[in-house]
Order: C-alpha cells, then sequence, then structure tokens
C-alpha cells in the first residue's frame, strides 16, 4: 500500500471517471468494501465514506459530495455487480448501506466471520493483520468526525487501510477455512448477513427505566425521568443529535431527582441540555412545570406472553440446562467462543422444539441450517433424556 495513489471522489468530474473507469471493471471481479459512518453523533447516521479496494488500487467515494440519487446506481453497481465483496465485521456497513442507498452487498465474504469459525479469539480487523502479517493499523482516526470537510490525511490513511489489507487477509483466512469443517457455515453465515434489513431507529419509550440508579426513585421523579426521556428523543430528532450526546444517563438522573432546578442557567445539567438549540430547554422546563410532571410514575400493566413450547417450563429448563452442558464440550472440541457456536437464545429455542428432528431445529428461531446439519444427533440425545 505505501506509495500507490488513491483515488478520492468528490466532485463531478472524478464520479464520472469513477463511473468510466472504475464501473466496469468492478463487474465480475472481486474488491474489498468498507463504510465510515458517524453513529455516535447525530440522531439520524448517514454513510460518510465508501472505501473500495480492487486489484491493488484504492478508491475512496464521498457520498457527503453528491445527492443521493446521484449516487444511487452506483453504489447499486458497486453492491450487485462484483463477483463478491470483502469485507469485515459488516452488519453496521450492510444496514448503513441499504438505509441510505436501498441495496447492500451480495456475495459477501466476511474476514471477521471467517476468523470466528477458524476459533480466533481475536477477530477485529487491526489484531487479524497483526496476527497474519505483523501490520500495526493506526486507529487513531478511528472516532473523528467523519462528516467533516476536509477529510484530513490521517482520516484518508485511516479509511484507505480499512481495505486495502482485506484481499491478502481474505487470501489467508480462505486457506485455513478451506481446510476446516466449517466452509458450509461460513457461507451461510454470510449470506444471513447480506440479507439483513435496512436499519431501523426504534424507540423505547421505557428505556428509562434501565438508567443506573433510576429505581431509587420515588413515583414523582419516575415520572420526570419518564418525560425529559421523551423530551431528549424529541429533540435529537429535530436537531439530528445522538440523543447520549443531548442528555447523558447521568443528566437524565439528575433532572428526575431535582426537577426543574436542575436546568438552572450554569448548572452542568443545564448546560447539557443546552445544546439541543434554541427552545428545547424551555420546552423541558414547561414539561417539567406541567401538572403531568406532578403525577405519581404508574408502570403499564405487562400482558403474559402465552407459551408456545409444547413441554412444561421445568422439561423446558432442564433441556436447556443439558444442551448448555453439551456447549461446554462443544466448545472444548472445536475451539470456538460458546456465544458464536451457539447462543444461549439458540439453544433455549431448540429446547423448545416438538419433535427433535433436523428439520424442526432448523426451524427453530436463530438456529441455522449448519447447526441442525452437525448438532440434530447430539441435541436429539438431551431432549429425548428429559
Amino acid at each position: 500500500m505505501p506509495g500507490r495513489p488513491i483515488f478520492v471522489v468528490d466532485n463531478d468530474r472524478a464520479l464520472d471517471r469513477f463511473i468510466d473507469e472504475w464501473l466496469p471493471s468492478i463487474d465480475g471481479n472481486q474488491i474489498a468494501l468498507d463504510i465510515e459512518e458517524d453513529r455516535a453523533r447525530f440522531f439520524r447516521p448517514q454513510v460518510a465514506l465508501i472505501q473500495i479496494t480492487m486489484d491493488n488500487e484504492d478508491a475512496i467515494v464521498d457520498p457527503l459530495s453528491f445527492d443521493v440519487d446521484d449516487l444511487a446506481a452506483v453504489v447499486e453497481a458497486i453492491c450487485l455487480t462484483p463477483s463478491s465483496i470483502i469485507m469485515h465485521g459488516a452488519r453496521n456497513d450492510v444496514v448503513g448501506l441499504k438505509r441510505d442507498f436501498g441495496v447492500g452487498p451480495h456475495r459477501l465474504l466476511d474476514t471477521q466471520i471467517a476468523a470466528r469459525f477458524l476459533g480466533r479469539t481475536r477477530f477485529g480487523l487491526a489484531a487479524l493483520l497483526d496476527d497474519e502479517f505483523g501490520r500495526t493499523l493506526n486507529k487513531e482516526a478511528r472516532r473523528s468526525d467523519w462528516t467533516q470537510r476536509p477529510l484530513t490525511p490521517k482520516q484518508l490513511a485511516y479509511a484507505r487501510a480499512d481495505t486495502a489489507w482485506l484481499h491478502g487477509l481474505w487470501d489467508r483466512l480462505n486457506d485455513l477455512l478451506d481446510d476446516s469443517d466449517w466452509g458450509d457455515a461460513f457461507d451461510e453465515e454470510c449470506d444471513a448477513l447480506s440479507e439483513l434489513p435496512a436499519e431501523e431507529l426504534i424507540f423505547d419509550p421505557l428505556g428509562w427505566r434501565k438508567i443506573k440508579g433510576i429505581s431509587r426513585l420515588d413515583p414523582v421523579a419516575a415520572t420526570r425521568a419518564h418525560i425529559v426521556w421523551q423530551w431528549r428523543e424529541d429533540e435529537s430528532d429535530r436537531a439530528n443529535v445522538h440523543p447520549s450526546r443531548l442528555a447523558p444517563p447521568w443528566c437524565i438522573l439528575q433532572i428526575a431527582t431535582n426537577g426543574v432546578s436542575a436546568i438552572r442557567p450554569g448548572s452542568r445539567t443545564g448546560r447539557a441540555v443546552s445544546t439541543a438549540g434554541d427552545g428545547a430547554v424551555e420546552r423541558l422546563r414547561e414539561l417539567l412545570e406541567s401538572d403531568a410532571a406532578k403525577r405519581a410514575w404508574e408502570a403499564p400493566r405487562k400482558t403474559r406472553k402465552s407459551s408456545r413450547r409444547p413441554v412444561s417450563a421445568d422439561v423446558w429448563r432442564s433441556r436447556v440446562e443439558g444442551l448448555m452442558q453439551w456447549r461446554t464440550t462443544e466448545c472444548r472440541r472445536t475451539e470456538l467462543e460458546a456465544g458464536w457456536l451457539a447462543p444461549r437464545g439458540v439453544l433455549e429455542a431448540a429446547a423448545a422444539v416438538a419433535s427433535p428432528t433436523e428439520s424442526e431445529f432448523a426451524a427453530a428461531d436463530g438456529v441455522r441450517r449448519w447447526r441442525a446439519r452437525r448438532y440434530t444427533g447430539d441435541w436429539s440425545k438431551i431432549i429425548r433424556r428429559v
């Protein structure tokens, strides 16, 4: 990588060249792909960079320099025309591209998934490059603001490195994967990753109850916490600021505990919530001084979920315990992490099947076909014993 040029696509002339020269070359060839987006600063994250490496050439497309409509066909070609796409830890990238452009990469080869099936305990990109090539990545720019323009040389170098080494890493891991028994499992996990839906912002109106210290509040203070939580969501949406930057958990706890006095001008809490913009603090003060804020909090009644298990709760728990013991033994044998081999939720779903057959296991929630193919025999014995 040192010394080779990088093609930055951030103006119409560069985009025309990318369309004329790069897109035809991408069609039918293998590429490495990554994106950068700032998920910690904004209420609505946006793809800020698209990095591509192909045949020892690197390109960085800057989506913020163009209208989404101008890039839609380009991103579609990048995602759909290559013979395969190497990525690393692609979950957020897949849902981010689908969110912004309506299309995600297919024929995906995720080097993080490969590393996990090979039993690696260090499966971050920097760790893998260090282990495989003795290459140290400079991660200094990782948490920088990817929406700022112009981008700094450090940012460009960081973004480029996320794809520049992926071909070599994939070649190394693929050779090991071919010699393993996990090829079908790798393919299935990559296919499932590429089929993830576009990201949806889902607001939990009761999320404030998870804040440390909230459970000790009296009912009226709990009502204030609920009000501040909803206010934070509305103002974050209005200002396009990530909720945690507008009112972090300590701030919500302070306001819930002390009421409107907590947001007096000059206070730490007052300064925090003032970042929401014009009128936000005034709107919060009105909410905290309203009659609704003086009522005691009443938790909504929980609706009892009907159990779909074909067995009693005691039998199901015994099955889960047996499957957990099996997992411990299987992890020693395969050298895979427990949460990767079979997360607890997968074992709980397997324990609830009506009849322990491969098709029943494969249809259970979260139980991939590769697990059902390999473990139906073991799981059936455990389930039938209970």
